[in-house]
């Protein structure tokens, strides 16, 4: 019997943005010596739920910080929000990071904090600009200080 499937299917240049978010955590955990805690949460559905390439169900991801002396804190830097294939993907931020940002959705210039993002390319861009924003820094400096230790006093 001829076996049908075509067989290659490890994608190319696509990272899921769940490991590459997560890879970002582990950059900032190494560069905060431990004390700041960043985790991508999946929001949970049902299991029963069918998500085909063209259906309105999407897999749905949080982007957190937090640190190691406040863990009932957790400030929410976006969500993640995407279908199979995962592009596009919609990616939403806080007010206060989209005022800094000037993130609008096309074509009717809301101000919404929603960006649709068509690719990996595009998609690792604009999460640099979220990473690097005034808002997220000051966050992660606001939670340093909560775990500075009596010796760097």
């Amino acid at each position: 019997m001829k076996n049908l499937w075509n067989g290659d299917y490890l994608p190319k240049d696509t990272v899921s943005p769940q490991h590459f978010i997560q890879k970002q955590c582990d950059y900032l955990r190494q560069k905060t010596n431990g004390k700041i805690i960043a985790k991508v949460v999946e929001q949970k559905k049902p299991s029963d739920k069918l998500v085909e390439s063209d259906s309105p169900e999407k897999l749905n991801f949080e982007f957190f910080l937090s640190s190691k002396n406040t863990p009932n804190f957790r400030y929410r830097v976006l969500k993640l929000s995407h279908s199979i294939p995962i592009f596009p993907i919609k990616i939403t931020v806080s007010l206060e990071i989209a005022r800094e940002l000037i993130v609008f959705q096309d074509p009717v210039p809301t101000f919404t904090g929603e960006k649709i993002c068509q690719d990996q390319s595009e998609f690792e861009e604009y999460l640099e600009e979220i990473l690097n924003s005034k808002v997220v820094t000051d966050v992660i400096n606001s939670l340093l200080v909560f775990n500075i230790d009596d010796s760097e006093i």
